[in-house]
């Protein structure tokens, strides 16, 4: 039974320590209306400093592509370039 309850609780542990922050969205970046991008547009980091940085990305919610419709329902970063 000891067993059980300890693993049983570092799950719980486990999960709640990885758990993404919860995202507050600055809406004055991209008001109502406006095209979709990313802000900042460009980072400028002082090498040997730490650095910080929030970013934002706004995208449409759907979209074509070969002429038909298409609903955009999660966005994927792949990589991110130019880090030492």
């Amino acid at each position: 039974m000891k067993k059980t309850f300890t693993l049983l609780a570092l799950f719980f542990v486990f999960f709640k320590v990885s758990a993404q922050s919860p995202c507050t969205v600055d809406s004055s970046i991209f008001p109502k209306g406006t095209n979709f991008g990313i802000y900042p547009d460009s980072l400028n980091a002082p090498a040997n400093y730490p650095y910080s940085q929030v970013m934002q990305f706004k995208f449409p919610k759907d979209s074509t592509y070969s002429g038909f419709p298409v609903v955009i329902d999660s966005v994927k970063i792949d990589s991110v370039k130019n880090l030492p």
